[in-house]
């Protein structure tokens, strides 16, 4: 490390590798060295600023799980709501990857569980779009909206059940949650929610039946209706 100090006397800190398009500090933090990083720091390296991918150091280490490089960078002032070229910030990435650790490490230093990406996600859709129960619940516990649409007008229930999600998806109606493009009102249905339309008369495509949820039931006679749900003719 004294040589690699020697060696940037007359280095910019902020320079980039001419081959990998990396700075010192990227380097840092794709390979997990602390000591690295702290020399980068200590030579005037801006901590925030992005990658040529558009990318956070936060996010980065986030995204390898380095807790102690985490914790570094809040220590040293990054801002915990810090966002990539794309809007995402930390707690977007750690949810992501069902990462219980980082996304309480996170909620801790202050994460806004609300906060939205260009494309109006918020960190609850990300979650359930990977299916990642645990990261879902623990952002319910924080306050997380449920019921936040992003700019699809998808909510975290949509998300859920566009990725075939549906034990999660049918949770978050349990909770609460409302589905997308579907005029809701209460009722005694399971999940506290139904459409305007009686359930026989339902209108369903072939596609829709095979690609949502409705196609687990297609099969099940229910009573008061005349027969299994079928997909409609078109």
């Amino acid at each position: 490390m004294n040589m690699l100090e020697r060696l940037l006397e007359n280095t910019e800190i902020d320079a980039r590798d001419v081959e990998t398009d990396q700075t010192l500090l990227e380097y840092a933090c794709q390979t997990g060295n602390l000591g690295l990083a702290k020399l980068c720091y200590r030579r005037g390296a801006n901590l925030s600023a992005k990658t040529s991918k558009g990318d956070t150091a936060f996010n980065i280490v986030t995204k390898n799980r380095r807790f102690d490089l985490m914790e570094f960078l809040h220590t040293y002032g990054v801002k915990i709501n810090s966002r990539n070229s794309q809007g995402r910030t930390a707690l977007h990435t750690a949810v992501g990857d069902d990462n219980v650790d980082g996304i309480c490490r996170l909620l801790e230093w202050g994460a806004d569980v609300n906060i939205r990406d260009y494309k109006k996600r918020t960190p609850i859709h990300l979650a359930a779009a990977g299916g990642n129960v645990n990261a879902t619940m623990l952002l319910l516990e924080f306050g997380a909206d449920m019921n936040a649409k992003d700019d699809r007008e998808y909510t975290a229930v949509a998300h859920a059940e566009a990725n075939n999600h549906f034990a999660l998806m049918d949770r978050l109606v349990q909770l609460g949650g409302k589905g997308h493009g579907l005029h809701q009102n209460k009722s005694n249905a399971p999940g506290g929610y139904r459409s305007h339309k009686g359930m026989g008369e339902l209108n369903v495509s072939s596609g829709m039946l095979k690609s949502s949820s409705l196609g687990r039931i297609g099969k099940i006679t229910v009573s008061g209706m005349p027969g299994p749900i079928e997909p409609g003719t078109r």
